[in-house]
């Protein structure tokens, strides 16, 4: 994608205040709005966003151009993900994954304070960082103790391999 491309993007989807690295991804000095734009993929590559990311209300099925790094909220609610590959690693305050089809929370964030996850078919944890204070989805207590027993079959069936 050539600068003037990153530029006419920014511009459609009143993204302001960022610069443009040397491999094309964007650092935004405030926040990224992408409600309700019919988006079926992220239309640019994010690396740093000092506000809030929302991209919420969208057709996506992939987070591929997320930013790496959210320093306030990151909300992808109601969309059409299956996973939650590319998610941000470290977000400062709050993560909603909320109503979208994920079955477990694979490639979730590792630094977040709240992690929201309500309104999917989740079948486990895994891949959530454990730390379930934090945590708000239904059905957790049976998900906790779900996750936690494959963890430790899977302890116990290395134990017998060895």
């Amino acid at each position: 994608m050539t600068e003037q491309e990153i530029h006419t993007i920014c511009e459609k989807y009143n993204i302001n205040n960022y610069s443009i690295n040397s491999d094309g991804s964007i650092d935004v000095d405030g926040n990224v709005n992408l409600v309700k734009k019919n988006l079926k993929e992220i239309p640019l590559k994010f690396n740093k966003v000092s506000g809030y990311f929302n991209c919420s209300y969208n057709k996506l099925t992939s987070l591929k151009g997320s930013p790496k790094e959210v320093e306030s909220f990151f909300t992808c609610y109601d969309n059409k993900l299956n996973d939650l590959k590319y998610a941000p690693n470290r977000i400062g305050s709050w993560f909603d994954c909320s109503v979208n089809n994920l079955k477990n929370l694979k490639n979730s964030p590792t630094c977040v304070n709240l992690f929201f996850c309500e309104g999917n078919p989740l079948e486990s944890l895994e891949g959530y960082n454990n730390d379930y204070d934090k945590l708000e989805c239904e059905n957790k207590d049976v998900l906790i103790f779900k996750t936690k027993r494959k963890e430790k079959l899977k302890i116990l069936n290395t134990l017998l391999m060895n």
